[in-house]
């Protein structure tokens, strides 16, 4: 094996690591601690929940997120991509894909299908992912 191979067989462990962890905390927070989801988002980051575009978190939030019912999800696999820096630029803090499907149940409702795409970027000066898109879908 190359050193080039070695290096993108790192980079993938560690972005399926990185997203396995964030993955396993938010929809945690999602079903138990919704208030302090914010904490997961960059001030700057938008999201599109199942067709309606929102340009602040803020707004997802007090808009969206505070009145759903109780919610129950089930994981069925979640794949993550690290956007290389020849792509986005040297200068550009690291950038995760990161697709989840399962299904989703809204208080007493019937579980649905879900797909959801996290990029996160490495907010820098901590070791920390923070969410910058996030584009939930019910299929």
């Amino acid at each position: 094996m190359s050193d080039m191979d070695k290096a993108a067989q790192e980079v993938k462990l560690t972005s399926a690591k990185v997203a396995n962890q964030l993955v396993q905390v938010y929809y945690d927070a999602l079903q138990n601690n919704r208030p302090n989801m914010m904490n997961f988002y960059a001030p700057t980051a938008t999201v599109t929940w199942s067709g309606f575009n929102y340009d602040s978190v803020q707004s997802f939030f007090a808009e969206f997120m505070s009145n759903l019912p109780s919610i129950s999800v089930n994981l069925s696999s979640v794949d993550a991509q690290a956007v290389l820096s020849h792509v986005i630029g040297p200068s550009t803090p690291s950038l995760i894909t990161i697709l989840i499907l399962g299904t989703i149940s809204f208080g007493s409702e019937p579980a649905e299908n879900f797909s959801q795409t996290l990029v996160i970027q490495a907010d820098p000066g901590t070791t920390m992912f923070r969410i910058v898109r996030d584009v939930f879908r019910l299929v």
